[in-house]
């Protein structure tokens, strides 16, 4: 089961055009696995101070953990936790690169 990464918006937990689309899919895809469990990873680029970006990282993961919930996923198959800026996927010192990094990972627990 291949689920796809979710990307915000610069400072918010407002999911991308892009993102909305790709959580209708993720809904559709745990609503036909009921025994698939998921930990959402939330995570930010590297501007601005550490202290928001971490609750940034949470805040993100657990907005994901709400729309999925409101969908009729069930809450407890998720599990919510932040990582800040600590694991990039690209260079934050580009602008690509730091859009890329305002993510949440879904990782298949079982």
């Amino acid at each position: 089961m291949q689920l796809p990464l979710l990307h915000f918006a610069f400072g918010g937990t407002r999911l991308t055009p892009e993102s909305e689309q790709r959580l209708k899919q993720i809904v559709e895809a745990l609503r036909s696995r009921p025994e698939v469990r998921v930990e959402l990873a939330g995570h930010t680029d590297s501007v601005g101070p550490k202290s928001l970006n971490r609750r940034l990282s949470l805040q993100r993961a657990r907005a994901v953990a709400d729309r999925l919930a409101a969908a009729g996923i069930d809450g407890a198959r998720l599990q919510t936790s932040g990582h800040c800026d600590r694991r990039p996927l690209m260079d934050n010192h580009t602008r690509k690169g730091r859009a890329m990094n305002r993510r949440v990972e879904l990782i298949l627990i079982q």
